[in-house]
């Protein structure tokens, strides 16, 4: 892909991410939100957010998703508000264009809370966050259940059949976070699951979900 092409990602480990967040570059976006184990493509034109991209392959890629309030465009030249959640991830891809511009891929690895903005000394903004640390204890067996939803949900359409298929094939936690991708449509939404450290609260809220869809669409017995 261009130049610079496909890179490989770091590979940060739990305390670097936390050390990481602690001066994040963000890179804020209306009524988006970057859940784990997504891939956000993005083309970047706007001069500020050219050095921002810059910045961050220069320092490993780590890059931070913000999902800018209501009432923005009235600041956008400036520093409008953003919400305090926040999906944190590597650029994977980098491809500059003839004008100056750039195609980026951001992996997402996880999630973070804004605690404060540090002082702007480039022309774009970086935040003090608080990585959210993963919770798996006690997941295993409810991750079980949701693969058996999961089962039920590929037998209501060859579509369905073929994507939980695949997400079947997945390791646990991937799988819950595809799901929530697939399943939460709304940037409010997306931001209460990036919020959620406990794999646990992840997988109820998904099995909520995926039941309720069911019901939905199985046949009334007086039909």
């Amino acid at each position: 892909m261009g130049d610079v092409g496909e890179m490989t990602a770091v590979g940060h480990d739990m305390d670097e991410w936390v050390t990481l967040c602690e001066d994040l570059p963000v890179f804020p976006l209306p009524d988006l939100a970057m859940l784990p184990g997504s891939l956000l493509p993005l083309h970047v034109f706007e001069a500020r957010y050219q050095d921002l991209v810059a910045h961050c392959l220069v320092h490993g890629g780590a890059i931070g998703v913000g999902t800018l309030r209501p009432g923005y465009g009235e600041d956008y030249e400036g520093s409008p508000a953003i919400h305090e959640e926040v999906g944190v991830g590597q650029i994977v891809s980098h491809e500059p264009t003839e004008d100056g511009r750039c195609n980026i891929i951001i992996r997402a690895m996880g999630s973070a809370i804004v605690h404060g903005e540090h002082p702007q000394t480039q022309r774009f903004r970086r935040f003090e966050c608080r990585w959210v640390e993963t919770d798996r204890k006690g997941s295993a067996r409810a991750i079980q259940r949701l693969r058996l939803l999961l089962v039920q949900l590929g037998s209501t359409s060859p579509r369905a059949a073929k994507e939980v298929g695949r997400m079947m094939e997945m390791e646990g936690l991937t799988m819950v976070d595809l799901l929530a991708g697939q399943v939460l449509s709304t940037a409010s939404e997306r931001r209460r699951y990036l919020r959620m450290g406990r794999v646990l609260d992840r997988v109820a809220w998904m099995e909520s979900r995926l039941a309720a869809y069911l019901v939905s669409e199985t046949p009334s017995l007086e039909s």
